[in-house]
């Protein structure tokens, strides 16, 4: 409707000027007594009456365009969020190795297992429209210190090994058989004896051949 009166306005005022400049074109309608004076009364108000209704019909969208352009720029505005986000990363500990003089050469040991760290990082993070567009480190802080790994590698040197030489001679009280081995002399005792002689004394030797060889041979051989 409001769009109809704005026709009828523009026609109005079109009419309006044309009747000012030469109002004999007017005469078929109003006939001849038709002057400036009058076209202006009645184009004028018809104008003016056209404004009126013009105003009066229109849309709510036309009278309030300010308001709709707001509402609009304000949909298309992006939305801008600033967070601050905190990320942890592990340090991943050291192996030291150290010389001990108590550990022989090739060998190893473990004095101390290795344990990992912890370091907190904090960012000023962006996000338009839900997406993340820029990132800011803020700071890193280490919060649990790591713990060195230490080998001990040993740098003794072995004591070299000592090959016994068989004794060439045996103590007193004892002689040495066939065999190179210290057997004890014939005696009184018969304890540990393996063979007792004719005369009464008893021997220890380890093979009855030639067992008191020099006491009367042997009267009686224990093993």
């Amino acid at each position: 409707m409001s769009t109809f009166f704005v026709l009828l306005l523009i026609a109005s005022i079109i009419c309006f000027v044309i009747g000012l400049v030469s109002p004999q074109v007017f005469r078929r309608w109003f006939g001849q007594n038709i002057n400036r004076g009058r076209i202006a009364l009645i184009f004028g108000g018809l104008i003016v009456a056209l404004s009126i209704l013009t105003g009066a019909y229109a849309s709510p969208s036309d009278k309030k365009p300010a308001e709709k352009s707001a509402v609009t720029e304000e949909a298309t505005k992006p939305k801008i969020e600033i967070k601050e986000e905190t990320k942890t990363e592990e340090i991943v500990f050291q192996t030291t190795n150290q010389d001990d003089a108590t550990l022989e050469q090739g060998q190893t040991k473990v004095q101390q297992e290795g344990k990992n760290g912890l370091k907190e990082f904090k960012y000023k993070v962006t996000y338009t429209d839900g997406k993340e567009t820029s990132r800011e480190p803020i700071s890193e802080t280490i919060t649990t210190q790591p713990v060195d790994k230490i080998v001990l590698n040993g740098t003794k040197v072995p004591a070299p090994t000592v090959i016994s030489q068989p004794s060439t001679s045996c103590s007193d009280g004892y002689y040495k058989n066939v065999d190179g081995n210290c057997v004890k002399s014939p005696g009184s005792s018969p304890e540990g004896a393996t063979a007792k002689c004719h005369d009464g004394t008893y021997s220890y030797s380890q093979h009855r051949s030639g067992t008191c060889s020099g006491h009367g041979g042997v009267a009686e051989w224990y093993q």
